[in-house]
């Protein structure tokens, strides 16, 4: 699972690593057309996704990771045991079935251990979604 290898990989692979989170967690990105160019009518989710590039191109991976988590999730952040010097634990109340859920992520980094834990969030809806 990807959320495993995240938490397994290097402080050195967290680019890597967030970019692969970002593809699973948002799909892929929309390629706008030229035509989309010239009129301002940029998808949104392209405009959000440069945003992620950017944070990434600058290195501020725990901004791009911040973006991965799901909305309606709170987040808080801890030193975790040895090994695992970040978790990161992610949690919502789904008002419809009124249920409280938490998800913990680790890493090698803060960065990593938030792209974990909301990998670890789309891989449990993706389990619980009927396949069509």
């Amino acid at each position: 699972m990807l959320s495993e290898r995240i938490a397994s990989a290097s402080v050195e692979q967290t680019r890597d690593m967030l970019e692969e989170a970002w593809e699973y967690v948002h799909g892929p990105t929309p390629q706008p057309n030229f035509d989309d160019w010239n009129e301002g009518n940029l998808p949104p989710e392209y405009i959000i996704h440069e945003r992620f590039a950017t944070f990434l191109v600058v290195e501020a991976y725990h901004d791009a990771a911040m973006m991965l988590i799901p909305e309606g999730w709170t987040y808080e952040g801890r030193q975790g045991p040895s090994g695992f010097p970040h978790m990161w634990t992610l949690s919502t109340i789904k008002c419809g079935d009124a249920r409280y859920t938490t998800v913990t992520g680790r890493g090698r980094s803060a960065p990593l251990a938030i792209a974990a834990a909301a990998v670890k969030v789309k891989e449990m809806s993706d389990a619980v979604r009927p396949k069509s």
